[in-house]
């Protein structure tokens, strides 16, 4: 029940790092841009807006990832989601 645990949990992060690594990339935050343009940014506020959505997507992906591990399945029965297999679903 504990390595259950633990590969949910491993599951959620790289769900999580995965989110991030993707937004980061499309704003243009995961590198390849010059200091100058990265200056420019943050003058222009951008950067902060940049910034602020891929910490809403991690946020969300976060979110996301722990219900869908977290939360009973709609096929099971009361005695599943109650039963100590079913991890904290049953709690």
């Amino acid at each position: 029940m504990a390595q259950g645990a633990v590969n949910q949990a491993g599951d959620v992060v790289k769900t999580v790092v995965q989110a991030g690594c993707e937004s980061a990339g499309s704003h243009g935050l995961a590198g390849g841009q010059s200091a100058g343009s990265l200056l420019d940014a943050a003058l222009s506020g951008d950067l902060t807006g940049n910034a602020k959505q891929v910490a809403q997507r991690v946020l969300d992906a976060g979110e996301g990832a722990i219900r869908n591990k977290v939360e009973p399945k709609q096929d099971q029965t009361p005695a599943q989601k109650a039963s100590p297999e079913a991890g904290c679903t049953g709690w």
